[in-house]
């Protein structure tokens, strides 16, 4: 079972056929464990990423992931947002770092971070060690400089 968790689009995708292929081919790639897409806000970079998800499901089939990140305050909670969007009930006793581990070895998935930049300083990156992909998007070049 594939699980895909994407934000459903209202408008058709035009254009942009350079960029589909070449994150798919990075996406593809086994050493790729973490692809960012930067740009200004507004650019698109949410809706390039969900839509380069649609296209590479097949590759992963344990599950495609999109996590809004935008509200989340503290880098603490990214792993128990991970943990919620894959409907992982944190159990009693048990660390959400080494659960998440557990559930991930050996799992073909694509999470989509979405709007990380405010996290960035103090995420945890541990999750990078896994078969798993994570793009992130929504890291605008502009905030980063502040």
């Amino acid at each position: 079972m594939n699980d895909l968790t994407l934000p459903l689009s209202s408008t058709p995708f035009i254009g942009r056929d350079a960029e589909l292929i070449k994150i798919r081919q990075c996406l593809e790639d086994p050493a790729c464990r973490l692809l960012t897409l930067v740009g200004l806000g507004g650019v698109g970079k949410t809706r390039l990423a969900t839509e380069v998800a649609r296209h590479t499901i097949e590759s992963f089939p344990d599950g495609v992931f999109f996590i809004p990140l935008q509200p989340i305050e503290s880098p603490d909670i990214i792993l128990p947002a991970i943990a919620h969007s894959m409907r992982i009930t944190s159990a009693p006793d048990t660390d959400i770092k080494q659960q998440l581990a557990n559930f991930l070895k050996g799992k073909r998935r694509l999470f989509i971070l979405d709007n990380f930049e405010h996290l960035l300083p103090n995420a945890p990156y541990w999750w990078l060690t896994h078969s798993t992909r994570f793009m992130i998007a929504n890291f605008s070049s502009h905030r980063a400089k502040n």
